[in-house]
């Protein structure tokens, strides 16, 4: 806090990057119920998924807010978005067919999602080195939309 009694932008910002790990890891935590499902706890599972996605998405969204740098230097906010949106198709496909999951997509999104919070920086900073470490972690996003 500073003397004012209000948080410093980077404490804020600093506070949005920990809640958008945090959601990204209960995602993550989200995909290994699907694999552990069968039948409508399957769908249901995935749909937990499909929600956690909106929400790592929202996180993102506030991070972005308060830290401009990691905005202009990265794709990370479509990249997400279109993710949500393919996996939504497979959301409905799994409501609509219960013989339709696709394990081979689940596991790819289970590696990727890994790898990317893996490679996030552990804390955020005004840096180049954050900036730099946050696009490499983005990049494995990418391979899930294509």
């Amino acid at each position: 806090m500073n003397r004012s009694g209000f948080k410093s932008n980077d404490e804020t910002t600093s506070e949005f990057y920990e809640s958008f790990i945090s959601s990204v890891q209960t995602l993550n935590k989200a995909l290994d119920t699907v694999s552990e499902a069968s039948g409508d706890e399957k769908s249901v599972s995935m749909f937990d998924v499909y929600t956690y996605m909106l929400f790592v998405n929202q996180r993102l969204n506030f991070l972005l807010d308060h830290a401009d740098s990691i905005e202009k230097s990265t794709t990370i906010k479509n990249d997400l978005f279109l993710l949500s949106s393919h996996y939504q198709s497979q959301v409905r496909s799994q409501i609509s067919d219960k013989e339709t999951f696709n394990l081979e997509a689940h596991l790819k999104l289970k590696e990727q999602l890994n790898l990317f919070m893996l490679e996030l920086p552990d804390k955020y900073d005004e840096s180049q080195a954050f900036i730099k470490q946050f696009n490499k972690a983005s990049a494995h996003i990418k391979p899930l939309i294509n």
